[in-house]
């Protein structure tokens, strides 16, 4: 749908989450996904307090995401870890105290969008810019100035339109092996800087 923004826009959500559904159901659904990755992080071993160069993100979608992000954390705090989370802020209810918190023991928290809908990439870059805006100003000082466009969407207006106005753009991935396509993403670990 990247590269069909018309007919991914003009399809029905309906058409969209069942097809989501579809493709997620012979992963095993959500749950499984969610508790098959706390399981393998409440089974690690302690951290020796040796320094790990890794970068843990995660994408809080939905309000059911919301809740169980603080025990999510928690088994990564067991393990010496810390994350960025991406914040939907406009998808469903969250308290800023309760990030500020989360915060306060290490975790960073950045912008995934104001609603979720998918169409950010494909808005004209001022209301890119100006949905991410309206994001960072509801997350505040817990803001850190990252970002991560929803669905790994990109174009040349998301890229215009948070040039100004962000920091660290994780937008371009190169670990979703199946999805969207196969070769998706930049094929480096490092930094690199659009244009």
């Amino acid at each position: 749908h990247s590269r069909l923004p018309t007919l991914y826009l003009r399809t029905p959500p309906w058409v969209r989450s069942l097809g989501r559904w579809a493709v997620g159901a012979r992963r095993g659904g959500p749950d499984a996904l969610v508790q098959g990755y706390l399981a393998r992080l409440e089974g690690w071993p302690a951290a020796d307090g040796s320094p790990v160069p890794v970068l843990l993100t995660h994408d809080v979608d939905t309000a059911q995401g919301y809740a169980i992000l603080p025990r999510l954390l928690a088994a990564e705090e067991a393990l010496g870890l810390a994350s960025l989370v991406l914040m939907v802020t406009h998808r469903y209810a969250w308290d800023p105290e309760r990030l500020a918190r989360l915060a306060e023991r290490g975790h960073r928290f950045g912008v995934h969008d104001t609603t979720h809908d998918n169409t950010l990439a494909y808005l004209p870059f001022e209301r890119v810019r100006a949905r991410v805006v309206e994001a960072q100003r509801a997350l505040g000082r817990l803001d850190c100035g990252a970002f991560r466009a929803p669905a790994f969407l990109r174009s040349p207006a998301l890229y215009q339109g948070i040039s100004e106005v962000i920091s660290v753009d994780l937008s371009s991935n190169d670990w979703a092996l199946l999805w969207p396509h196969l070769g998706d993403g930049i094929r480096s670990p490092f930094p690199v800087r659009h244009s």
